[in-house]
């Protein structure tokens, strides 16, 4: 049975990431990770778990492909948590200065 979108709490949807252009250490990765389910990623030193993870951290981009968290692509929301860090910075930084 195939998971929609919307039954995915986070969805790995055709993700390539390289980091020199030419060499993919993420090929067509395809995941579909229901909400409360457990899971393990597990592979020998260079296989690409922390890359995967980075990702869907918004440290890294992927290449190519798509990462959705809740049905909303993480592009989007990791320039929505920045908005929001950055705004709290300078609402914390000017209350300091102020008083």
């Amino acid at each position: 049975m195939r998971m929609s979108q919307k039954d995915s709490f986070v969805k790995f949807e055709k993700v390539d990431k390289s980091y020199d252009g030419e060499i993919l250490v993420v090929k067509d990765l395809n995941l579909d990770v229901p909400k409360g389910e457990f899971l393990t990623m597990l592979g020998p030193s260079g296989s690409g778990k922390t890359t995967v993870l980075m990702m869907l951290a918004g440290f890294e981009t992927p290449t190519s492909g798509e990462i959705y968290l809740d049905g909303n692509p993480i592009r989007w929301l990791n320039y929505k948590i920045l908005e929001i860090v950055c705004h709290y910075n300078y609402l914390v930084d000017n209350n300091n200065v102020s008083h």
